[in-house]
């Protein structure tokens, strides 16, 4: 039976949170796209058994990866034309014969959930010198406008190899990310998280197994996928807008900061001009200014998009989510672990190379001895 990522127990420890906290600091002025994080794929993780009939245990998925430190989300959205939502059921619920009565799911679908969620990590045995100037705690003035409780549903839908439930769509999965972003909103705690948005079609099935779907309605704006992410968590996006702002006068961004959260400005190009005023090209800030100077938390970015979704509107969601493959730069490696495409190390000198290493993933290699969660992860690596 595959495992995912709800079948093991995680409580963190004091340890954990000062390990955690540790590689914070040691990357806390290093620019974003040269700090290596962790990368799991949430449908790999907490739907590897094609059960996506469970909201608790979803819940009980999502904050066990951010207990164990994963920092890039990478979600499939499957749009529903019928009833204008995305959801994480790869097939549409909408058109199931209304004969089909909703079940409670079996307890041999589930298995048995050991995974229980520990309160709010704490580090009481760690004492650091917090910012004098800034404080993290973001909370304070968010006022959400949807609810941070979502009942469980206790009732599914089998659609062929699926078990599907309605309610697990991208509105749960924002409050659920609401709410951990609110736990985690302290100064010990908040770190960066980066949300990778694959897009799909939701596709028809019948007896014969799926069927390719090219809606005829796509998203009209007000149910574009940025504006699900910006009614509730606007406040802690930093946005492709806020980049290029920053980038053009870096005397008033990133260079205007305590010296203790001034970006490294080793990793990008640097043009200064006849007035003095710094800009760069292809720079990007450190952690320490987008969480102690801004109080920003999320960098959301266009991961795949399926042909049958290519007239979604992009320019929509434009100001908030960074294009495809602005994020990312994939290294390739062949089952000797030898890099076939692009380099983590320049090989010639001992500089940095910003054109082949920024935002560099490499995917981890297949062990069998790891749960597919840990299978389908990414480690990127940005030296």
């Amino acid at each position: 039976m595959n495992q995912t990522a709800n079948d093991f127990e995680t409580t963190t420890q004091p340890g954990d949170n000062v390990l955690f906290l540790t590689q914070r600091d040691l990357s806390l002025t290093v620019p974003i796209n040269f700090v290596t994080n962790p990368s799991v794929s949430l449908t790999a993780a907490c739907f590897s058994q094609l059960n996506y009939g469970d909201d608790e245990d979803f819940n009980t998925c999502f904050r066990n990866l951010m207990d164990m430190g994963f920092r890039r989300i990478q979600i499939d959205l499957y749009w529903e034309e019928d009833t204008g939502i995305f959801s994480f059921c790869p097939v549409k619920i909408s058109n199931i014969s209304t004969s089909l009565v909703p079940t409670p799911i079996p307890p041999d679908i589930l298995g048995t959930t050991t995974a229980k969620l520990s309160s709010s990590p704490t580090a009481s045995t760690v004492v650091l010198d917090a910012p004098a100037d800034n404080s993290i705690f973001l909370s304070t003035s968010k006022s959400p406008t949807l609810p941070t409780t979502y009942k469980a549903n206790t009732s599914v839908i089998n659609i062929g190899p699926y078990v599907c439930s309605s309610s697990l769509n991208l509105k749960l999965f924002v409050i659920k990310l609401l709410n951990y972003l609110k736990d985690s909103d302290s100064v010990l705690e908040a770190r960066i998280l980066y949300i990778i948005l694959n897009l799909h079609a939701a596709a028809s099935v019948n007896e014969t197994g799926l069927l390719e779907t090219n809606p005829n309605t796509l998203p009209s704006p007000q149910n574009l996928v940025g504006q699900a992410f910006s009614a509730n968590l606007s406040e802690y996006f930093y946005t492709p807008n806020d980049l290029q702002s920053d980038r053009v006068n870096l005397n008033e961004s990133w260079y205007k900061v305590n010296p203790r959260y001034l970006t490294t400005h080793d990793y990008y190009t640097e043009t200064i001009d006849k007035d003095g005023i710094a800009s760069s090209i292809d720079g990007w800030p450190a952690e320490s200014y987008i969480e102690f100077v801004l109080h920003k938390r999320l960098l959301l970015g266009w991961g795949s998009i399926d042909p049958q979704m290519s007239a979604y509107n992009l320019s929509g969601d434009s100001d908030i989510i960074f294009p495809s493959g602005y994020l990312s730069n994939e290294i390739l490696e062949t089952d000797v672990e030898q890099l076939n495409q692009g380099c983590l190390w320049p090989s010639d000198r001992p500089e940095i190379n910003p054109s082949n290493l920024s935002w560099a993933i490499m995917t981890t290699p297949s062990n069998e001895e790891h749960p597919p969660f840990n299978q389908e992860s990414k480690n990127e690596h940005h030296k």
